[in-house]
């Protein structure tokens, strides 16, 4: 008998991928593409087939081009060890030759979970030393072509004899919300649901003397929703005086660039941008949720904003 089980789904605009581990061949991970009417793409294809076993639970995002699937590894099955991997498939089914090692920390690592907020990937995970001591439950930023930009940090901690079993992520415009269940054992035996949110990484490390963040700040548009136009203000600190160069782009939700309306240096000051929903085509773009992101290079922060005409 052969068995399928923790299955995960993402959306690339045109079609979904489906994947999940199979014990056909020792535990792997296949996938499966899905047209938008229900109706399969292609055929069953392999993602992962290492030579450890795979388990659930999976995860997959889509950053605009292609898929991150993320995936747990036994790769020491003696003291029950495993550790976190992702491989990358293009909406044309092709998949990376490298896996990406996401985690592979002392301890055992399981329930991936990830999300993508524009630039980078916020992946989370549950940490535990045995089935019998779970520790916490950790995050790590990693950019669009899986390398690491900082270090892994504890979301989720043991409360009150209540571990965290995993921590689901998803990215809501301008920062992460996630999720645990903290309990008493794997039985989830007074289960109690926690909740905390993630800023976006920014790579700013917050030292004496460096320049005050908060001077760089990306208000909220108004009105939002657009109907015509809106006003996006923000502001912006030189150093020592200088002018800073800066971005302010528009996203649609699957990463893809909109607009560019602002790409030069600017002297410190407060600033308004008028965007009246019009594409770097000319053409005008369809009601929805777009993302605009702000960058100077130490300070950058992305905003939610909805087109309704």
């Amino acid at each position: 008998t052969v068995h399928e089980w923790g299955s995960a789904i993402a959306f690339d605009g045109t079609n979904y991928l489906v994947a999940w581990t199979d014990d056909v061949n020792g535990s792997d991970i296949y996938g499966q593409f899905i047209s938008k009417s229900g109706v399969l793409v292609g055929s069953n294809f392999v993602i992962d087939d290492s030579p450890y076993p795979s388990d659930n639970l999976l995860s997959i995002s889509f950053d605009g081009s292609r898929y991150m699937v993320c995936f747990p590894d036994e790769v020491d099955s003696t003291n029950q060890k495993w550790d976190i991997y992702a491989r990358f498939v293009t909406p044309s089914g092709t998949v990376s030759p490298e896996r990406i090692t996401i985690c592979d920390a002392p301890g055992s690592q399981h329930f991936p979970c990830i999300a993508f907020d524009g630039i980078n990937y916020l992946i989370t995970w549950g940490d535990f030393l045995s089935s019998s001591e779970f520790v916490d439950s950790k995050g790590r930023f990693f950019n669009a072509s899986g390398v690491p930009v900082d270090t892994a940090f504890i979301i989720f901690d043991t409360l009150e004899y209540k571990f965290p079993i995993g921590a689901p992520v998803i990215f809501g415009g301008y920062q992460y919300l996630t999720i645990t269940t903290r309990a008493l054992d794997w039985e989830f035996s007074e289960g109690d649901v926690y909740g905390a949110f993630v800023p976006p990484y920014t790579g700013i490390e917050e030292e004496p003397g460096d320049m005050e963040i908060a001077d760089f700040i990306l208000h909220q548009n108004a009105p939002n929703p657009l109907h015509t136009t809106t006003d996006i203000r923000f502001q912006v600190s030189g150093v020592n005086g200088e002018s800073t160069h800066i971005t302010l782009k528009i996203y649609d939700l699957f990463g893809r660039l909109v607009r560019t309306l602002v790409d030069e240096r600017r002297e410190s000051g407060n600033y308004v941008c008028i965007w009246d929903g019009i594409d770097d085509s000319g053409k005008e773009v369809s009601n929805g949720i777009y993302f605009m992101r702000f960058n100077s290079g130490v300070y950058n922060e992305a905003r939610q904003l909805v087109i309704v005409r």
